[in-house]
């Protein structure tokens, strides 16, 4: 019997071992079509869950040694897996990692999440004025690797214009139906609220959410809930008490990561 083809996914800290996107979406769905896979990722451990191996390193949040030192362990460790397999890169600081890879004769896949070049100019940490050349850099680095890479995957159609069409394939971050069994219900029936779930940052339209929010609410009697941390952490006293929003911060979950459930997952806080 043939084996099933080695699918390898790396991720940054900006993705966390148990990732909605990158471990219950993809990773899990190739492992239920008879992929070998497995998740090279800043973890706490080596462990399997839901026939997904995650692989590990240590986990640096920010800084030169997000950027740097995570990387190149991720690196090292990729090295140590078959090299038949496909690697699937999931953050643009792991770009000068697929380089290295193509050159060790690795097959490589960027799955590209967000506008790079135009998030970097919203970047509140980087000084203003290093972030358009750095822009630049980025749109010159996925430009290049659009071109070298053996296939593209984006999150958004507009994320296009930056890769080859030919080796371009658009997957969209859509929830998977089959974790809320409450969607089956009728519309009428349903709790009248409006959920953003992510980072609540400017760029991702949190003042104007919040602003439409306050816009509706004088014509319509609804709920709009917040779900994520605020980055800047300042921008949650723009909000908190000036708009019709309750937050709710990120969730922990008791005894670990469900297999497929979304209802074992509790708030930890419900206030801004």
């Amino acid at each position: 019997m043939e084996q099933p083809k080695r699918i390898v996914m790396m991720a940054n800290p900006g993705h966390r071992a148990f990732d909605p996107r990158v471990f219950q979406k993809e990773a899990r769905s190739l492992a239920r079509a008879g992929f070998d896979v497995t998740f090279l990722v800043p973890h706490d451990k080596d462990e399997e869950r839901d026939n997904v191996k995650i692989v590990s390193v240590p986990r640096y949040p920010k800084g030169w040694k997000k950027l740097v030192t995570s990387p190149w362990l991720l690196y090292k460790r990729a090295l140590k897996l078959p090299k038949d397999a496909i690697f699937h890169l999931h953050d643009s600081e792991l770009l000068w990692i697929g380089v290295l890879l193509k050159l060790r004769g690795r097959r490589v896949i960027y799955d590209a999440h967000e506008d790079t070049p135009l998030q970097i100019e919203y970047q509140h940490w980087i000084p203003k004025i290093l972030r358009r050349p750095y822009a630049w850099f980025y749109y010159w680095l996925e430009k290049f690797c659009g071109c070298w890479f053996d296939a593209i995957i984006i999150a958004e159609p507009v994320i296009a214009k930056y890769f080859p069409k030919a080796k371009t394939t658009l997957i969209r971050n859509f929830p998977i139906v089959a974790d809320f069994p409450e969607a089956n219900h009728p519309y009428l029936q349903r709790s009248k609220k409006v959920i953003y779930v992510g980072l609540l940052s400017r760029p991702r339209g949190a003042i104007e959410m919040a602003e439409a929010a306050r816009i509706a609410k004088a014509g319509e009697h609804f709920k709009v809930v917040f779900a994520g941390d605020f980055s800047p952490s300042e921008l949650r006293g723009e909000i908190a008490g000036k708009y019709p929003v309750e937050c709710m911060r990120w969730m922990t979950v008791a005894g670990g990561f469900p297999s497929g459930s979304a209802r074992s997952i509790r708030p930890t806080s419900m206030s801004c």
